[in-house]
C-alpha cells in the first residue's frame, strides 16, 4: 500500500502481508523455492524450471501445491 494515507488500509495490508509470509514459511522448501522465483522475478515455468534444473511440469505441481497452501491457510 505504498502512497497510501488511509490507516487502516496501511494496517490490513501489513497485517495481510504479515500472514502471508507466516504461510510462505510453512511450505516445503522446495514448493516455496518456485512460488518464490515465480513471483519475484517474473519468469514463466518454464523460466523457473530451467533456474531450478526440473521439468516444467513439476514446476507446475510445486506451484499448484503451494498455491492450494496458501489459499488454504488464508481462508
Amino acid at each position: 500500500h505504498a502512497g497510501c494515507d488511509n490507516p487502516l488500509h496501511v494496517a490490513v495490508a501489513h497485517e495481510a502481508g504479515a500472514r502471508l509470509a507466516q504461510v510462505l514459511d510453512t511450505l516445503p522448501s522446495a514448493q516455496r523455492r518456485a512460488f518464490e522465483l515465480y513471483t519475484e522475478t517474473g519468469l514463466d515455468y518454464a523460466g523457473v524450471a530451467a533456474r531450478l534444473g526440473l521439468p516444467v511440469g513439476t514446476v507446475r505441481s510445486r506451484l499448484h501445491r503451494a498455491r492450494a497452501a496458501i489459499e488454504a491457510a488464508l481462508s
